[in-house]
């Protein structure tokens, strides 16, 4: 199991950080711009974990592991309490969130509620999020879990999950604002809090609270 998760994790930066780089190097002022040229590799990065995590899978336990990573995903008839309670915290996550970068960073956040309006935005917010979260909490975090417990194992997810965004926030030039970049790897490690428990229940709402806080966080700002 430890040596599944090192290829997981290795596999899963790996393969992001190796799509993502192009658009990295343009903002470093290496490759010319603009950086929307590297926007399809960069959304395709997303992925990563995702195939990270069939690798891994399919080397811990052949093609019942991988199998069985894909079987909380089609449990979607649960009760409608899950979702709402999913839905709501990583909401009120998000609004903590902009709220302390608005008042120790002193600039406007822009919008604290945002509802996806465009059709390629609430796409990207879904399938992003199952590109991410097949790999962090249907792969990674059991198998943490299993080992250290739910909190610690929520903690190291969340953590390593926030450090895979840095290309990410870095082509969309947010690591130059030191208190966003600091400010959403935080809200991001609380929702990973947030979401082990409703994971225990439903894999579904998770999904659902995850593309929420996608589409307000930066995954679909790639399509915006």
């Amino acid at each position: 199991m430890r040596h599944s998760l090192v290829v997981f994790y290795l596999a899963a930066y790996g393969i992001t950080w190796l799509l993502q780089l192009p658009a990295v190097l343009v903002v470093l002022g290496v490759l010319p711009g603009p950086v929307e040229r590297f926007m399809a590799p960069m959304g395709l990065g997303a992925f990563g974990p995702l195939v990270a995590a069939v690798i891994a899978a399919r080397l811990e336990g052949g093609r019942d592991a991988v199998r069985a990573l894909f079987r909380p995903v089609r449990i979607w008839r649960v009760g409608v309490g899950w979702y709402v309670a999913a839905l709501a915290g990583s909401g009120a996550i998000f609004v903590a969130g902009m709220a302390v970068y608005s008042l120790v960073g002193g600039r406007d956040a822009g919008p604290w509620f945002y509802v996806p309006h465009e059709a390629p935005t609430l796409v990207a917010a879904l399938v992003f999020s199952v590109g991410e979260e097949v790999g962090w909490r249907g792969f990674a975090l059991p198998r943490l879990q299993d080992r250290y417990g739910a909190l610690a194992a929520s903690g190291v997810v969340g953590a390593l999950w926030c450090a895979w965004h840095a290309p990410m926030f870095l082509a969309m030039l947010r690591v130059r604002v030191s208190s966003r970049f600091a400010c959403d790897s935080l809200k991001m490690i609380a929702n990973r809090f947030c979401l082990v428990s409703v994971s225990h229940a439903v894999a579904a709402a998770g999904f659902a609270a995850s593309a929420a806080s996608n589409s307000g966080d930066g995954t679909a700002s790639l399509t915006r």
